[in-house]
């Protein structure tokens, strides 16, 4: 007979063996393939072995344990008793290692239970091919040596492909060993389940094998066995899957077995130094570096949902119009031929009454070829705010050498004032600037962009792409399409950079003429729509809004046709034309229909009017994206989710999450509300106070004058105590575009209340500090704190990069969404300000720190993981879904020379497990012996010996411990001398009636990939021998004694051998296999099995 051992172990230093017994002759091909668990065991009665604190332990290596405990729920700690504080065993296991000396540092992407070092990579609900997808990423990000696997419980009791669990988890593994190499591998089966107990069995099954297989290619793993008794569905909580506390506790006892036993193979090493962590430390202040977020398994994780009825934009846009009739005429002398009609315009020439940016109205402009026909002169109405214009003065000249059909106007500077635009008939762009007079002049400052090649003047287009308040460059191609380069600078007479933006806008509906298409706002955010003017004047238009895309490409809101026109010839697409003609918010910032009619009715003379539809349409203005906001309302640590509306409605969501936990999302609280009244640009959020809650805060457009809602919070329940003050602060106010504002709140002090900062449109800040004083609105005023980047206003923020409790300055790329930062490095003293360009605050350049997932518009700088460290998330405009990258430490993460106590874990000794005999069949019955049952009852066994036991003697391969369970190979003799092999035998042969010339039998032990293993090869019983006592036999080769018996439910023998002379001769005779002669005088057990003996070899 063969008998085959692979270890299990008792804790703490001894040493069960857990053995597969290969009862009589295998059969090949792969025989084991065709059966079920195969765990019969040997077990050895060793003294106090359920006991761990009679153990002898090694010494811990001065090294960390790296762990990444890896798997579902069971692993995550949730579901579970409340009172397990969402520790699982994990807290269990970490501080028995703690207690024996080891350092450890956790790791996995995520945070969960209430302990310091709570790191893990534990995704509840998750089945074994998502728990590889996690790994993927985690496993190289953190490059554990030791990681704990349990997986495939949900694969189990959702019944997933159960046949195919193996193959699934043969993946995790592999997966595991390639991506962190020198790794250590715990694989543990699946705890007892009153859902799907048969599946899970099979599971076990499974991994059982996938053990001694990863073994057998020289990888290093080890078995934790949850499903051998010592947890018992007495320890599963209401659910049926999940472990109590103490359950938690017993799968603690299990990874604390298992771990020795890697410990006694010399397995571990070092942890890796490939990785941007230091195992000794953690925290929330550390150094950001660029794209870190990347290297974060929860990167693009999803956090808004964007699916409350309470997060709305306005729809698409809906024209709607009054007719106003006519309401501006003119009679002007005709000075060339008939075919050289003037031009009339609507343009802000000068604003009259001061308006903000929004609320300009446009005047007009008469302009024809005077007796040069290179030198138009211009006759300006301006706009009396009522629909009424009055006449200023003729100017002869604007600019020189500029024929009325390359004339353009538009604001190239974002001053919110028109500039004289010429493009010459090859398409160069040449600017004079709109200087603010009134009466208005235009100063020249030439050339402002070179002509594209091929695209001469009939095929370019003016207009703001992007919403910044400066004109874009375009041209348009055959089909219609649109390829602009943006206008970058700040308030400067000529552009800073072009930046090719590509193609811009294309559309399946064929364009007839290219002449029909041109830009106007026609709602009236600041965004160049897409209007398509035929014959008629009916307009077809697109409405621009901001897209999702990494570029500035517009998404492109079809809103069919809007303007019905005059369903006759116009007499050409430049005789309809879109003006600000009424100041009557909102509605005066949306351009109006205006049907120009000119005739040469009283030669020489031009006969002109403008019929008027007053624009009172509406929509597209506005995307659900537009609303979000954050700061920490409910003092969690986590900032929570503050939705603000155009009208002023602020919607607060609480943030499910306990910092660092970020497993919530995208689920959020149930949203509360507070009506401001306040345009969504004076609307901010941050704590006013310092009471750990952000407060809602308002500012007055034009003075700065600030209203306050202070944040009370209890019991789940938001209210608001309004302040106010009369006092003016920053008159800044806002431009263009939902960015470009010129109030921030942020705490640059670190006193934990926001200072209110005011911005200039190049970037340029002032302040007023906020020392958390009483008096609320008792400010201090300290002039420049931020020099100017020279860059546009609207893309700078304000947030803490680096978790050092102060903001820090940034500006985000709106092309790219890569963000640059200036670290805050303290407020510095007067004398100081020469040094830093005229601040009070020092900063310090760190260049580009995040990188952009999307355009800059889209992008978010909250705390969402709970680190007090801006997190970057982008929202989707028109959902208002988001995903986050986050912004965190390194893993770090021993508890600083705190040794936790002994946590007395179980005592836990592994029992034996049902397994299969395995025989040879070959169609000719027991061994070759007719009539035989192949797994049956040995035809020549003694009366009343073991049933279902085969008999015959054979010899296994054993180049490899595990080569045996799975080649089935014959081997020679040599081959076991190449093992390391520990005997107590000097002969390896056998009774000549068994195929040798010796021996009874005897036993091999070796120590192979850490694991010790024992084959024992012996003679029982021989053909034609049926006598228990039969001296031809020889002398046995052991004193042990073997009881063979079958398990209730199982399909195979349990094998225990125990010291043969505590036995009567009656226990030898009816229950124990003594090698068939009880009163054979027997050697001495070798001393490493003696019963009187503690420890083991190895």
């Amino acid at each position: 007979m063969v008998a085959f051992k692979a270890a299990s172990f008792i804790p703490f230093g001894f040493i069960l063996l857990f053995s597969s017994i290969l009862s009589g002759i295998l059969a090949a091909p792969s025989p084991l393939s065709q059966y079920g668990p195969r765990n019969i065991s040997v077990k050895f009665p060793f003294p106090n072995n359920a006991s761990f604190h009679n153990a002898t332990l090694r010494i811990p290596q001065s090294f960390y344990l790296r762990i990444m405990p890896l798997g579902a729920s069971i692993t995550y700690g949730d579901p579970a008793e409340k009172a397990s504080l969402g520790r699982s065993y994990r807290k269990f296991i970490r501080d028995y290692l703690r207690f024996r000396g080891w350092k450890v540092n956790m790791v996995g992407s995520r945070r969960f239970g209430q302990f310091a070092d709570n790191d893990v990579e534990g995704w509840p609900g998750f089945v074994i091919t998502q728990i590889t997808e996690k790994a993927m990423s985690a496993v190289p990000k953190y490059k554990p040596n030791l990681i704990l696997l349990n997986a495939g419980t949900n694969d189990a009791t959702l019944n997933i492909d159960v046949d195919n669990a193996g193959v699934r988890m043969r993946t995790l593994l592999q997966a595991c060993f390639d991506l962190s190499p020198g790794v250590v591998v715990i694989l543990s089966t699946l705890i007892p389940n009153r859902i799907a107990p048969d599946n899970i069995d099979t599971i076990n099954g499974f991994y059982r094998d996938l053990v001694l297989e990863f073994l057998a290619k020289g990888e290093k793993i080890q078995l934790a066995d949850m499903n051998d008794g010592f947890i018992t569905l007495d320890h599963i909580i209401s659910d049926g899957t999940h472990p109590t506390i103490e359950g938690q506790r017993r799968m603690a006892s299990v990874w604390a077995t298992a771990i020795e036993e890697v410990e006694n193979s010399n397995w571990l090493q070092a942890p890796s130094t490939d990785v941007d962590f230091d195992d000794a430390s953690a925290g929330s202040q550390c150094d950001k570096e660029y794209n870190s977020g990347a290297k974060d398994p929860r990167n693009g994780m999803q956090v808004l949902r964007g699916n409350s009825p309470l997060i709305v934009d306005d729809g698409n846009y809906v024209h709607r119009s009054m007719p106003k009739g006519i309401i501006w005429n003119m009679r002007a002398f005709h000075y060339m031929d008939d075919d050289d009609k003037p031009a009339i315009y609507a343009l802000q020439a000068v604003n009259l009454g001061g308006a903000p940016r929004g609320g300009e109205l446009d005047d007009i402009a008469f302009i024809q070829t005077g007796i040069d026909e290179n030198h138009p002169y211009m006759d300006l109405w301006l706009n009396q705010g009522d629909g009424t214009f009055k006449s200023t003065q003729r100017f002869p000249t604007i600019q020189g050498h500029c024929i009325v059909r390359g004339i353009r106007w538009g604001d190239v500077n974002n001053d919110g004032l028109d500039d004289f635009i010429c493009i010459d008939p090859s398409g160069n762009m040449y600017v004079s600037i709109n200087e603010g007079n009134n009466p208005p002049t235009w100063r020249d400052v030439g050339k402002f962009k070179d002509a594209v090649p091929g695209y001469p003047q009939a095929r370019v287009r003016l207009g703001d792409i992007d919403g910044d308040g400066r004109l874009d460059y375009c041209v348009i191609n055959d089909d219609g399409s649109l390829h602009c380069w943006r206008n970058g600078g700040i308030l400067s007479d000529s552009a800073a950079y072009w930046q090719d933006l590509g193609v811009v806008f294309k559309t399946s509906q064929t364009l007839p003429d290219i002449s029909m298409m041109r830009f106007v706002d026609i709602n009236g955010d600041f965004r160049s729509d897409v209007l398509w003017v035929d014959e008629t004047g009916q307009v077809r238009t697109w409405i621009n809004q901001r897209g999702t895309s990494k570029s500035l490409v517009p998404y492109w809101r079809y809103a069919g046709i809007t303007h019905d026109g005059m369903h006759e010839n116009v007499g050409g697409q430049q005789n309809i034309i879109f003006g600000r003609v009424w100041s009557d918010r909102p509605n005066s910032n949306r351009p109006s229909y205006l049907y120009v009619h000119i005739k040469l009715e009283d030669r020489p003379f031009w006969n002109m009017n403008i019929t008027a539809w007053q624009n009172l349409g509406g929509g597209g203005t506005t995307q659900k994206g537009d609303g979000a906001h954050w700061g920490d309302m409910t003092g969690t640590g986590n900032d929570d989710y503050v939705w603000i509306g155009a009208d002023g409605k602020v919607v607060i969501f609480p943030n499910v999450n306990t910092p660092p936990d970020t497993t919530g999302y995208p689920n959020w609280g149930v949203a509360q509300t507070l009506e401001t009244g306040m345009n969504r640009k004076a609307l901010h959020v941050g704590d006013w106070n310092n009471d750990g809650k952000a407060d809602i805060i308002g500012v007055d457009r034009e003075t700065g004058s600030l209203t306050v809602w202070l944040t009370r919070y209890s019991g789940g329940t938001f209210s608001f105590d309004k302040r106010t003050s009369s006092k003016s602060f920053c008159r800044e106010g806002w431009g263009v575009g939902l960015f470009d504002i010129g109030h921030h709140f942020a705490d640059i002090t670190g006193s934990g209340c926001v200072d209110y900062l005011c911005m200039k449109p190049d970037g340029m800040t002032t302040a007023w500090l906020n020392d958390c004083k009483s008096d609320l609105f008792d400010l201090r005023s300290v002039g420049q704190v931020k020099y100017s980047v020279k860059f546009d206003r609207a893309n700078h923020r304000f947030a803490d990069v680096n978790g050092d409790g102060r903001a820090d300055f940034m500006w985000i790329d709106k092309f790219s969404g890569d963000a640059s930062v200036w670290i805050n490095d303290g407020e510095r003293p007067e004398s100081d300000r020469p040094s830093l360009d005229g601040s009070k605050f020092k900063w310090l350049e760190k260049g580009k720190l995040y990188a952009g997932s999307t355009r800059g518009p889209n992008l978010h700088y909250p705390n969402l993981g709970g680190e007090g460290r801006a997190d970057q998330v982008s929202v989707e405009p028109n959902t208002a879904k988001g995903y986050i990258s986050f912004n965190t430490c390194p893993a770090g993460g021993d508890d600083g020379g705190v040794v936790p106590r002994d946590p007395f874990l179980p005592g836990y000794m592994p029992q034996p497990q049902c397994g299969v005999n395995i025989c040879r069949v070959d169609g000719t019955g027991f061994d070759g012996y007719a009539g035989a049952d192949p797994c049956g009852e040995d035809p020549f066994a003694d009366e009343g010996d073991d049933d279902d036991f085969c008999d015959a003697v054979r010899l296994l391969n054993i180049t490899s411990p595990a080569t045996p369970l799975l080649n089935n190979t014959v081997p020679h003799w040599t081959n076991l001398t190449s093992h390391e092999l520990i005997t107590t035998e000097s002969s390896h042969s056998l009774d000549a009636r068994a195929g040798g010339n010796g021996n009874r039998g005897f036993d091999i032990t070796w120590r192979y990939l850490g694991i010790l293993y024992s084959l024992r090869i012996y003679a029982r019983r021989y053909p034609g021998s049926t006598h228990l006592h039969d001296s031809t036999r020889g002398p046995a080769a052991r004193n042990y004694a073997v009881r063979m018996r079958r398990r209730a439910g199982c399909r195979s023998t349990n094998i225990e051998v125990l010291d043969s002379r505590t036995l009567t001769r009656r226990q030898r005779l009816d229950d124990y296999d003594t090698e068939h002669n009880p009163d054979v005088s027997r050697p001495q057990l070798p001393s490493w099995l003696d019963e009187k003996t503690e420890k083991q070899p190895g």
